[in-house]
């Protein structure tokens, strides 16, 4: 049962997010109420714009990250060189302050190369 495995803790509300009974949904300024939890993100910047992802990383002080989406160098490059999943800037800050663990390809719709990654903050 998820609950018995990944529901709440004691004394604390469920992950943010959205679609499961362990998730809830949140933004950029719930991410700094949840250093000690994983920030994940899936497709945060459509069309690889905007600074939604951007925003959550500057408020998470935690150290791992697990992303899903299109990467620079692992994109079929049909919206910009970095992707459709991630602004450019996102890239480059979880470049520079996080070395990626592994990265797995998912499926995916054509003309999309979409993966989980899982990154660790560097120290």
């Amino acid at each position: 049962d998820w609950d018995a495995r990944y529901g709440e803790r004691e004394g604390d509300g469920p992950m943010m997010g959205s679609r499961s009974a362990a998730v809830q949904q949140g933004g950029p300024e719930q991410v700094q109420a949840h250093p000690d939890r994983t920030l994940m993100l899936m497709w945060p910047d459509y069309s690889g714009r905007g600074a939604f992802g951007t925003t959550c990383l500057e408020h998470y002080t935690g150290d791992v990250l697990v992303l899903v989406g299109e990467w620079r160098g692992s994109t079929y490059g049909t919206v910009n060189p970095w992707g459709q999943s991630f602004s450019e800037e996102f890239i480059n800050s979880v470049e520079r302050d996080f070395e990626l663990q592994t990265r797995l390809p998912l499926p995916c719709w054509p003309l999309a190369a979409d993966a989980v990654m899982l990154w660790r903050r560097r120290r």
